[in-house]
């Protein structure tokens, strides 16, 4: 059984069209022995200095963790000029 928090499943969701939890597996272990751990301070620092992928995952990461903070330190990535990636965030008008 997966003891995750809910927000790290959800976050590599929704980064495939179709979810296959094989892949989203060996995702979350590359991510997590890449930054060194799948904790919310861990995608704090991927958020700050990742790019590609391994950001989108931490901003989503970031906000279904639902955590107090969390939209603020997000805001950022809602601005008129950021990468495509970033504009289909959940909760973003723009997707």
């Amino acid at each position: 059984m997966d003891d995750r928090p809910d927000y790290i499943t959800k976050a590599f969701q929704g980064l495939y069209l179709t979810y296959d939890p094989g892949a989203a597996e060996e995702d979350i272990e590359t991510f997590a022995s890449r930054w060194g751990g799948l904790d919310l301070e861990t995608f704090q620092r991927a958020l700050e200095t990742a790019q590609g992928r391994d950001r989108a995952l931490a901003i989503f990461a970031l906000w279904y963790s639902r955590k107090p903070g969390m939209r603020s330190l997000l805001s950022p990535c809602y601005t008129a000029r950021r990468p495509v990636g970033e504009r289909f965030m959940p909760g973003s008008d723009a997707g």
